[in-house]
């Protein structure tokens, strides 16, 4: 083979390297644009800032003692996990777990009515799973308290399932 032959070889190589390399850029860039779209139709920003409020006044409710220091925890949940830090985390997460057709299907089921009402009731009806879940919880956590003590036990852990001291030592023998 000629070098000239060779030369039109490799041209057509790096041609086709580089388009097909320009091709899976904007195969990404617009399978990108589609997490963008997903994460505005399904108001994410909103939704997460809803969410953390929503963790703090559970807090609250939990222990009412802790009323006094919600602005603390408010300050540092939005220092740690604000939309602005957390945004392209989920933008990611989408993008992996989603084809572009799949984002566009999602994008266009929460911009319709029922998805916007999924969206709007979504939250209470989590909120109700879980009450629902401790309440049937609640009368069997004394049993679930009674197997981690034994098994705790069973493995030498103390209380706080750190190791047990050990038994004081016997006086020498005389």
């Amino acid at each position: 083979m000629s070098s000239l032959g060779l030369m039109r070889i490799l041209s057509c190589l790096l041609v086709v390297g580089f388009v097909s390399q320009l091709s899976l850029s904007a195969d990404e860039a617009s399978h990108a644009s589609a997490v963008q779209k997903l994460i505005t139709v399904m108001e994410m920003e909103k939704n997460h800032e809803a969410t953390l409020e929503n963790l703090l006044q559970a807090q609250t409710r939990q222990n009412p003692a802790m009323i006094a220091l919600q602005p603390t925890m408010r300050e540092f949940l939005n220092k740690y996990m604000s939309w602005a830090l957390m945004k392209d985390d989920m933008a990611k997460i989408y993008q992996e777990a989603f084809s572009e057709a799949e984002l566009g299907q999602l994008s266009d089921f929460y911009a319709s009515d029922i998805g916007k009402k999924a969206m709007k009731t979504m939250p209470m009806l989590m909120g109700k799973g879980m009450q629902k879940a401790q309440e049937k919880m609640q009368p069997h956590l004394p049993e679930l308290q009674a197997a981690l003590k034994a098994a705790a036990e069973k493995q030498g852990l103390g209380p706080q399932g750190g190791p047990t001291a050990p038994p004081p030592a016997a006086p020498p023998a005389k």
